[in-house]
């Protein structure tokens, strides 16, 4: 064997065993770990996402109707004298956002005491396959029912607006 030959396979026999036990190691690591808090009620979610659903604000919850075009009663309002609002239409749309904001409130109260009820029982080790199949429905029915409150705002705030500030909403928000 020539030098550059022993260099070469001393270099290898010393870097790669290194190199597979990083790779098992990152392998191994959950994406999720230190993510959040250990002692949060509510592991699955990020607590600005928490946050947000106790605020009664979308988190992100009206994303099929904002990404489509169809704008929310938040935003509208915030962009009321860009978009020209006449008063009749900020009038109505602030009753949207009203409604929309109170029953999010009371719904997202739900979602979130059923995802911690969830998050509880996992670590109380009380779940069965039963149990699991009827809590995670439970937590998914109120799920959407918030995401409905939400989109459902969407849709009545696009009927109030016309095309033209509808269009300008999309371009200022960069759709």
């Amino acid at each position: 064997m020539t030098v550059k030959a022993i260099v070469l396979l001393s270099v290898v026999l010393l870097v790669v065993p290194g190199t597979t036990l990083l790779a098992q190691t990152h392998h191994n690591r959950s994406p999720y770990a230190g993510q959040f808090s250990p002692s949060a009620p509510i592991r699955a979610m990020s607590p600005e996402e928490v946050r947000q659903i106790a605020a009664g604000e979308g988190a992100g919850l009206a994303k099929a109707a904002e990404l489509n075009g169809v704008p929310g009663p938040r935003h509208v309002l915030d962009m009321a004298s860009g978009l020209g609002l006449t008063p009749a239409q900020r009038t109505r749309i602030q009753a949207i956002y009203d409604g929309m904001h109170a029953r999010a409130l009371a719904t997202g109260r739900q979602y979130l005491r059923a995802q911690e009820a969830l998050e509880r029982d996992f670590r109380a080790r009380r779940l069965t396959a039963a149990t699991l199949a009827t809590r995670v429905a439970e937590v998914n029915r109120i799920r959407g029912d918030l995401e409905t409150v939400h989109l459902a705002a969407h849709l009545a705030t696009a009927r109030v607006l016309t095309r033209d500030q509808i269009a300008h909403y999309n371009k200022k928000r960069g759709y």
